[in-house]
């Protein structure tokens, strides 16, 4: 394995929180880098992508739609290694079946597979996907130790699709993931999937994203939108996490690594909301936030921690990021850009 050298690589969505992160890393590595970004008309977005070091040189941004199967061609030529990081999805919950198709299932399924057949056709080595967690964990019974032969129940999702605010995200993404799989069968390229957790740590841009959002409402006591709990107290529940260097590091060394391949689960900690508060209110920029600490919902634990296996990651080579320095270094995120002065919880 080794760094960059004079194949160009692909990273969609290269302004993205997970995204960004990448794109520096291959560039620190001396990678040459195309990013698509949906518009260059705002600078004020696109400028800490500029201010990497190596991007004058190696790195070039282009418009390119995920929607829009007509840019692929111009945005895949010359390109060594693609990866897809963007994935148009929508908010759950849904109201419908047909709005989940039209919102969620079908942009997935259909965007990866037009992006992946264009890839084919302009000679594309190897293909590392973006996945989640979410195609392997949503079954009826959880598996007894999650790892990467765990595939999500699909008909236990369409189950679930309009009364469980996870289904349809985790419906999406396994239908995406396995729609990849295909195509790659029938394939000359490689295809490296990274399923990673709920991503925590430090952003590089300038906006909020999903999963900043959520521990933004879990530190004001709303719940965390797929783990919902009374005004006022913290889910009772335990999440899988990782931290975004981690996760940028999976897809920087799947580019590098001829040895790579599969899926590869990438979490770092199972750890309960109450603990995750409680690392976020060390930062002295939370320690007051609320004025009073919150309690899990219903005073006590009830849940309990599921077993994973992150070896196939390790093997990798990702050097792992302790969860509460991810947590610190979110909050720190947050606090630079006026994101934790938030109403506190207002009840007795």
């Amino acid at each position: 394995m080794c760094g960059g050298g004079g194949e160009l690589v692909c990273v969609t969505g290269a302004n993205g929180y997970l995204a960004a992160h990448i794109v520096r890393d291959l560039l620190a590595r001396g990678h040459r880098v195309r990013g698509t970004v949906r518009s260059q008309r705002s600078e004020e977005r696109l400028a800490p992508l500029r201010a990497f070091a190596g991007a004058e040189e190696r790195l070039e941004l282009v418009e390119a739609d995920m929607t829009a199967p007509e840019s692929f061609p111009e945005m895949l030529r010359g390109v060594g290694t693609l990866v897809h990081t963007a994935c148009p999805n929508g908010k759950p919950p849904v109201s419908t079946f047909e709005e989940a198709q039209e919102t969620q299932l079908a942009p997935a399924v259909d965007g990866t597979r037009s992006l992946l057949e264009a890839a084919e056709h302009a000679g594309v080595r190897k293909v590392v996907l973006t996945a989640s967690i979410g195609s392997m964990q949503v079954s009826p019974t959880f598996p007894e130790v999650l790892d990467e032969s765990c595939w999500t129940d699909e008909d236990f999702c369409r189950e679930k699709l309009l009364t469980s605010a996870s289904a349809c995200y985790a419906l999406s993404k396994t239908m995406q993931e396995r729609e990849a799989w295909r195509i790659a069968g029938r394939s000359s390229f490689r295809l490296v999937v990274i399923n990673p957790g709920l991503i925590v740590g430090p952003s590089l841009m300038l906006h909020l994203n999903y999963s900043l959002g959520i521990l933004l409402n879990l530190a004001s006591g709303q719940g965390t939108g797929l783990n919902v709990c009374r005004p006022g107290t913290l889910p009772d529940a335990y999440k899988g996490w990782v931290d975004v260097r981690e996760v940028s590091e999976a897809h920087v060394l799947a580019v590098e690594s001829e040895e790579a391949e599969g899926r590869y689960l990438l979490q770092s900690s199972v750890t309960h909301y109450e603990d995750i508060y409680a690392m976020m209110r060390k930062h002295p920029a939370m320690a007051h936030h609320p004025e009073r600490p919150l309690d899990v919902e219903g005073g006590t634990r009830r849940s309990a921690a599921y077993a994973m296996d992150n070896s196939k990651m390790r093997a990798l080579g990702v050097r792992p990021v302790p969860i509460e320095k991810s947590m610190l270094d979110t909050v720190e995120t947050l606090a630079a850009n006026g994101l934790v002065e938030l109403p506190a919880y207002l009840g007795a």
